[in-house]
């Protein structure tokens, strides 16, 4: 929604993989800037719905896949060119992967975003718990833990992984990492650390429904 500024980038960094064989699918929720103009030069398919919920936009992108395995990425990410080789590489020979990440990068190093690169990879690997910025999971075991909970406004990414590691492996590779946008870390600084984590928190044992402010 409204990702005129990154989108571009996000795609022709999909579009420059060594791996060829994909589709690049996007789906919009009535975005009034040029997001969906930019995502039509890119994508195989360009879908627009209605409501404004991350859960159910990666849902509908998903159904309209074809592929063995599906790997969600946030329009303010972008991967380097060897990164679908290597996952590709990594699951013919691990099949009974269902969920797999890797290193997360954002595109500006301060002291907070050192924090949290260092915090959330750390916590990644030994909890399974993955952000929604680069997922790749198996289809079948997506479609078998009920995929994303459409209920949740914010956080469907962690409570999906908690669900998916229950049935299968959740993977962190460490041979390619991903690089996302610090823009939510620039704003918000150490106390948006605080705050991510209080979030966590009421999502994962609280299990709240709490809502979340987009940033543009």
């Amino acid at each position: 929604y409204k990702e005129e500024k990154y989108l571009e980038n996000c795609l022709r960094s999909i579009r420059s993989q060594i791996f060829r064989n994909y589709e690049i699918i996007v789906v919009d929720s009535e975005s009034k800037d040029k997001t969906v103009s930019i995502a039509k030069r890119f994508a195989d398919k360009v879908i627009v719905i209605r409501e404004r919920n991350i859960a159910r936009a990666k849902n509908v992108g998903f159904n309209l896949s074809k592929g063995k395995y599906v790997i969600f990425l946030d329009a303010d990410t972008i991967l380097l060119p060897h990164s679908l080789e290597e996952v590709k590489k990594f699951l013919v020979q691990n099949k009974n992967v269902s969920l797999l990440t890797s290193i997360l990068m954002v595109d500006k190093i301060f002291f907070s975003s050192l924090l949290f690169l260092i915090v959330y990879n750390v916590f990644s690997k030994l909890f399974k718990q993955v952000l929604g910025c680069f997922m790749c999971v198996k289809r079948e075991d997506f479609i078998r833990v009920g995929k994303f909970n459409e209920e949740l406004k914010v956080g469907e990414d962690i409570e999906f992984s908690s669900r998916i590691s229950k049935i299968g492996k959740v993977i962190f590779l460490n041979k390619i990492l991903f690089i996302t946008s610090s823009r939510r870390i620039e704003k918000d600084g150490f106390a948006g650390l605080i705050k991510s984590l209080k979030n966590y928190l009421e999502i994962k044992i609280l299990k709240r429904n709490i809502d979340y402010k987009a940033i543009r």
